[in-house]
């Protein structure tokens, strides 16, 4: 029994090994027929895709055949078109330049007479603000610079005033009024100056008169002063006096300073 018991369990073994190797011989032929199967999807895929490719190549190639034709024939009708715009685009690049001319020769006579009428003007403009500067001027003058002025006023009438256009006789009236009130107000400056300078030398005359009658008056007081002095003196000795001759010399003393003051 035992014998028989390990031929079995060996039987038993050599059968699980050889279903084992029939087992792993089915996967590697499945292995195999999968990976056939595989790389023959891959191939089939590749061609599909080389196919797909060739194709698209093929539509590119006409679309691009078809393009370069359209673009031909596009450039042809640009061509002829931009031939056409070209000769009208000459015609009324002509035809644009002679009313240009005509428009830049009629704007040059009016520029130029803009300008002659600006320069007009604006002679007009400054000689009237020169002649109205001297007249500013001259309405504040003074005895200092009046005559100046004045003949500044009459150089300016000669040279400025003719220019001033319609301005002439309004300023030509406004000069002879400024002139006219500015004679009369520098007359009374004038006037006023030589009466101030009377009042002045007459104060100064007073004032030297009363300053010498002062000094005469300072000299008697002080000749007045000295008489009290040595009138005094006995009564500021060390020596005795009597009542009398004190009496008498106090009286004298009394009398000298009233005269000292009324001095």
């Amino acid at each position: 029994e035992p014998g028989r018991t390990d031929e079995r369990r060996g039987e038993d073994r050599r059968r699980s090994d050889e279903e084992r190797r029939r087992d792993d011989e089915r996967r590697r032929r499945q292995e195999e027929e999968d990976r056939r199967l595989r790389e023959e999807e891959k191939r089939k895929k590749e061609d599909e895709r080389r196919r797909h490719e060739d194709e698209l190549q093929r539509k590119r190639q006409e679309r691009r055949r078809e393009e370069e034709e359209r673009r031909r024939e596009e450039e042809e009708k640009r061509r002829e078109e931009l031939e056409r715009k070209r000769r009208e685009d000459k015609k009324r690049s002509e035809e644009m330049a002679l009313k240009k001319a005509e428009e830049d020769r009629k704007r040059e006579e009016e520029e130029r007479a803009r300008r002659e009428e600006e320069a007009k003007v604006a002679r007009q403009q400054q000689a009237t603000l020169s002649v109205l500067r001297v007249l500013q001027q001259l309405s504040s003058a003074n005895p200092e610079n009046f005559d100046g002025l004045k003949r500044e006023l009459a150089r300016v009438l000669v040279t400025e005033l003719p220019e001033t256009g319609s301005q002439q006789e309004i300023l030509k009236a406004e000069a002879r009024r400024v002139l006219d009130y500015a004679q009369e107000y520098v007359e009374q400056l004038r006037q006023e100056r030589l009466q101030h300078q009377m009042k002045v030398e007459e104060q100064e005359r007073v004032a030297r008169a009363l300053l010498t009658e002062l000094e005469q008056l300072v000299t008697v007081a002080e000749a007045a002063a000295e008489s009290v002095h040595y009138t005094a003196a006995p009564l500021a000795g060390e020596h005795e006096m009597k009542d009398a001759d004190v009496l008498r010399v106090a009286r004298s003393v009394e009398e000298a300073g009233k005269t000292a003051m009324s001095s």
